[in-house]
């Protein structure tokens, strides 16, 4: 071999040398390249916005003027701001409380004169029923005897005793004591008459006036009652608006709420309702919070409405058409919110971009 074929060999073999590594570095990535069947795995977490409004677990509830109430103006407030109260408690005294209160006394009155109005007429009719009785025993009697004597001059007379006219005056008398016995047992079997019930007539009419009576308690204590407002639910008052002196207007006199948990009502855009599901993770910010707050997504609402929460932008979309989606904020949360009822917040929604 010449010194010409040994220069080309050994240039052939460092060449060779120069390239195995390159080659041994590709065969991992040709090895694990997906193949055809395989797709990457899931992409990162993306998040969904929407704006909402913190809100608690019930409704806002605005406590207005009773009904059937008759312009009374605010006599006495109990409740204040950030207090809490029970369902039932009263929060307020309108001042036509003191004249109801007397029409209720007079009400009452008026059912006591009634009963005892009731129990006099049943002892009365006893009374008389007995004195009927009586009175019809002493009838009976009295006709036996005219008819005893009339039977015994009629005899005589035939016999040519007596005249006729003896007779005659015997024969009245006689009759005279059937009209009064006649008399005696239709005013006894008038107070024995019973109605339907088992009452005695004039005792069903007093029994009558009576439940009319106790009607009129029943109004009056209920106008007794409009004169305090009581609380409709439990929670916290948010918002006092009521001022000692004054009528309860359109305004009404506070704004309740429960606030034991609250939650976030979001507006989702309908085109992204798909990647939100019950159970997301939800975050919540806003410029008036200290941090972010937490909970998951509760509720997907089932009506598709114009967009209510309106944000910063200036050339974001005014009649957008989204859906409510209720988030329920965690403990932390919820007692962090519990006085930011209707505070305007951002809420991201996290969710897969594969989804």
């Amino acid at each position: 071999m010449t010194s010409r074929h040994r220069f080309v060999l050994a240039g052939a073999l460092l060449a060779a040398a120069a390239g195995l590594p390159a080659i041994q570095s590709l065969r991992p990535a040709i090895a694990q390249s997906p193949g055809p069947e395989q797709r990457p795995a899931a992409a990162p977490v993306a998040r969904v916005m929407a704006l909402g409004r913190i809100e608690p677990v019930s409704e806002l509830v605005r406590v207005g003027a009773p009904a059937g109430q008759d312009g009374g103006r605010l006599a006495e407030i109990r409740a204040s701001e950030g207090d809490w109260v029970t369902q039932g408690d009263i929060i307020a005294t309108l001042d036509t409380r003191p004249r109801l209160m007397a029409a209720l006394e007079q009400a009452e009155a008026t059912l006591s004169v009634r009963h005892a109005s009731l129990a006099k007429m049943t002892a009365d009719l006893d009374h008389q029923e007995k004195t009927l009785t009586a009175a019809l025993e002493q009838q009976e009697a009295q006709r036996d005897r005219a008819k005893w004597e009339f039977d015994r001059l009629r005899q005589l007379q035939q016999s040519g005793i007596y005249r006729d006219a003896a007779l005659i005056d015997k024969r009245l008398a006689m009759e005279a004591a059937n009209f009064a016995l006649e008399s005696a047992r239709f005013a006894l079997q008038r107070n024995q008459k019973r109605d339907p019930n088992g009452m005695r007539l004039d005792e069903a009419g007093a029994q009558a006036e009576i439940v009319q009576a106790e009607a009129a308690v029943a109004r009056a204590r209920a106008d007794l009652d409009f004169s305090v407002i009581r609380a409709p639910v439990t929670g916290r008052v948010l918002r006092k608006t009521g001022r000692l002196g004054e009528q309860i207007g359109q305004e009404g006199l506070v704004e309740i709420a429960d606030t034991r948990q609250m939650y976030v009502r979001a507006e989702v855009f309908e085109s992204d309702l798909r990647h939100v599901v019950a159970g997301a993770l939800a975050s919540v910010t806003s410029r008036a919070l200290d941090g972010a707050l937490t909970g998951t997504v509760e509720r997907l609402g089932l009506k598709v409405s114009r967009q209510s929460i309106i944000g910063e932008d200036p050339a974001a979309a005014l009649d957008a058409r989204v859906i409510d989606v209720l988030v329920r904020l965690d403990g932390p949360s919820s007692q962090r919110a519990a006085a930011l009822t209707g505070l305007q917040v951002r809420v991201a929604f996290m969710r897969q971009t594969g989804s």
